[in-house]
């Protein structure tokens, strides 16, 4: 039980000053109280929400729905190329296969970014009149918009969406 006292706005009017500083020092160490409950949960909270964004960061590639494979194909020349695109770890991975060029060409595979960027996926020297390469590049396969090919032939072939 406290006594009355306790319960009284401010201070005493006329009383002991022994009581008077009892009272004050009871309301401070309240309002203390209060503070580091309120700092407490403050902080409480900034961590919990660090860890969730820490935790959408690192699972968030892992999360991500896999998009569907992209096939591009073209022909001309005698010619044919056909690329299937699937997401890669960083990027695309690319199944690409050739026929119709006689061996010993050197060819240039360019994929073309839909920002207008290209990189090129790989080059090479023909060994048969039909193979099978795999490649990769760092661009999304959502951001592929067309690849080319360059043969030293004089075969360009060109497949877009």
């Amino acid at each position: 039980m406290l006594p009355e006292e306790f319960y009284l706005t401010g201070p005493p009017v006329a009383g002991e000053l022994l009581l008077r500083r009892t009272i004050d020092r009871v309301r401070r160490e309240g309002a203390r109280a209060a503070r580091l409950r309120f700092a407490a949960l403050a902080l409480t909270a900034l961590l919990t929400l660090a860890t969730a964004t820490g935790l959408g960061l690192a699972l968030g590639d892992r999360l991500r729905p896999v998009s569907a494979q992209v096939a591009f194909a073209a022909s001309g020349n005698g010619a044919m190329l056909d690329v299937s695109v699937r997401p890669g770890t960083d990027g695309s991975r690319l199944g690409v296969t050739l026929a119709g060029m006689r061996p010993g060409l050197s060819c240039r595979l360019t994929v073309l970014g839909a920002d207008g960027s290209t990189v090129v996926a790989g080059s090479w020297r023909t060994t048969t009149t039909s193979q099978h390469l795999d490649l990769s590049v760092y661009l999304d396969p959502a951001r592929i918009t067309a690849v080319e090919l360059t043969a030293g032939d004089g075969v360009d072939l060109r497949a877009s969406r």
